[in-house]
C-alpha cells in the first residue's frame, strides 16, 4: 500500500497564452492541492511566460529553449519532487476534485499499479464531437498487453509513479512525432498495471491549433510501439514480447503505406509496404509493395484503368 501520496503537476507550455490561465486556475482550484505545480515554458514567443509568472509562487516556472513537448515534459518530470506526477497539457482543464479523487484511489491500490487515469470529456468551440473520445471499452485494470493494442489514455487525466518515470525517461526518444505520450505510457507499463477511475476528471480542449493529422498520429503510434520493443530488448526482457505484436506492427506499416499510396506518394508507400511484409509475411502486403515499385506513370495508368482506390 502507498502510505503517502505527493502529486507533482507538470505542464509543458508553448505559445499557449490563450488557454494557460484557465488551465492553471483549474489546478489551483482543486479541493486538495497538489504537492507542486511546474510549468515548463518551451521557448514560447507569445505572453505565455508572463501569464505564468503572474500566478506568483503558486506555480514554479521553468523556461528553456524550444525542445518540443517531449523535451518539456522531461524537464518538468526531472524537476518534480513528488512521488507521483500528474501530466496536464497547457490547454486542457481539470474538474475541481481530480487530485483528491486520484490521491484517495492511489492510497487504496497496491504498489504494482504505476498509472492511474480517468474518463475525460471534450470541450472547445472547435469541437469535433466524439472523435476524441474512447471508441473501445477500457477495463478498470489493465496492463501492457491491452495498452499495446489501444492508446487507452487521455494524457491530462493521468498520474504516474515518478520512480518508474525516471527509469524509462532516458529511453523516451521519439523526436517530434505525434503520439509521443503513448510511447511514454508503453514504457512505463513494462513495470506495472494501470487503473482507471470510472469518472470524468479532465477535459480535452479541441481547437484549431491541435487538430489531428491522422497520418502523423499513426506514424507516432508505430514509432512508440517499435521504441517499446527496442527498450524491452535492451533491458534483457525479451520474453515479454508477444508474437502478435509483430502482426500489429505489420498492420501499422501497411495502414501508413496505404495512406501514402492514396495520396500518390509512392516512394514512401513502397517503403512502408516493404516493412509491413517484413513484420508479417502476407500476400496483400507483398503485392502492394510490388505494385508501388512500378514506374509512377504505369501505376497511374493502371489505377485510371480500374478507376478504383482498391488498387
Amino acid at each position: 500500500m502507498v502510505s503517502e501520496v505527493k502529486i507533482s503537476v507538470v505542464i509543458p507550455c508553448y505559445n499557449c497564452s490563450k488557454y494557460i490561465a484557465e488551465t492553471l486556475n483549474s489546478v489551483l482550484s482543486q479541493t486538495v492541492h497538489p504537492h507542486e505545480i511546474i510549468a515548463v515554458d518551451d521557448g514560447s514567443t507569445d505572453s505565455t511566460a508572463e501569464i505564468i509568472t503572474s500566478f506568483g509562487g503558486r506555480v514554479k516556472l521553468i523556461s528553456q529553449e524550444n525542445k518540443g513537448r517531449v523535451g518539456a515534459r522531461k524537464t518538468g518530470i526531472l524537476a518534480a519532487t513528488g512521488n507521483w506526477v500528474a501530466l496536464l497539457d497547457a490547454d486542457d482543464i481539470w474538474t475541481a476534485d481530480k487530485i483528491e479523487t486520484q490521491m484517495k484511489c492511489i492510497s487504496s491500490l497496491s504498489d504494482d499499479i504505476v498509472i492511474v487515469h480517468s474518463n475525460f470529456d471534450v470541450v472547445g468551440t472547435h469541437c469535433c464531437g466524439d472523435d476524441r473520445k474512447y471508441t473501445f471499452d477500457i477495463p478498470n485494470l489493465f496492463g501492457l498487453d491491452f495498452l499495446f493494442l489501444h492508446n487507452a489514455y487521455a494524457t491530462s487525466s493521468i498520474v504516474i509513479r515518478r520512480d518508474v518515470l525516471l527509469t524509462v525517461l532516458p529511453f523516451w526518444n521519439l523526436g517530434r512525432y505525434r503520439a509521443q505520450d503513448y510511447g511514454l505510457f508503453l514504457l512505463v507499463s513494462v513495470y506495472g498495471d494501470s487503473f482507471k477511475i470510472d469518472k470524468t476528471l479532465s477535459f480535452y480542449r479541441v481547437h484549431e491549433s491541435n487538430e489531428h493529422n491522422y497520418l502523423d498520429f499513426e506514424i507516432g503510434v508505430l514509432k512508440s510501439r517499435e521504441n517499446l520493443l527496442d527498450f524491452i530488448i535492451k533491458m534483457g526482457m525479451g520474453e515479454m514480447i508477444k508474437p502478435e505484436w509483430k502482426t500489429i506492427i505489420g498492420s501499422n506499416y501497411f495502414n501508413i503505406g496505404w495512406q501514402y499510396y492514396s495520396k500518390k506518394i509512392y516512394i514512401e508507400a513502397r517503403e512502408y509496404f516493404l516493412n509491413a511484409a517484413k513484420n508479417r509475411l502476407k500476400l496483400r502486403y507483398i503485392l502492394y509493395f510490388l505494385f508501388s515499385s512500378l514506374p509512377e506513370s504505369l501505376i497511374t495508368k493502371i489505377r485510371l484503368l480500374f478507376r478504383s482506390d482498391s488498387i
